[in-house]
């Protein structure tokens, strides 16, 4: 379980990953899922780890 500073974090980068350009491209092309498998090895960002939610914090 998350802790309420960990679940904030979670919100703002959800909230950067869903308004950032790549995250658009990848939608627009139907290629997020596929993006989200390759990369992290799961079809979902909901099934990620927050560990894996800080690779996008650069973007």
């Amino acid at each position: 379980m998350m802790s309420e500073k960990q679940q904030q974090l979670r919100k703002q980068l959800l909230a950067k990953i869903h308004t950032h350009s790549r995250y658009k491209l990848l939608i627009a092309n139907d290629a997020w899922q596929t993006f989200l498998q390759v990369r992290f090895g799961v079809p979902s960002i909901s099934q990620s780890t927050l560990r894996k939610y800080l690779w996008f914090k650069g973007i």
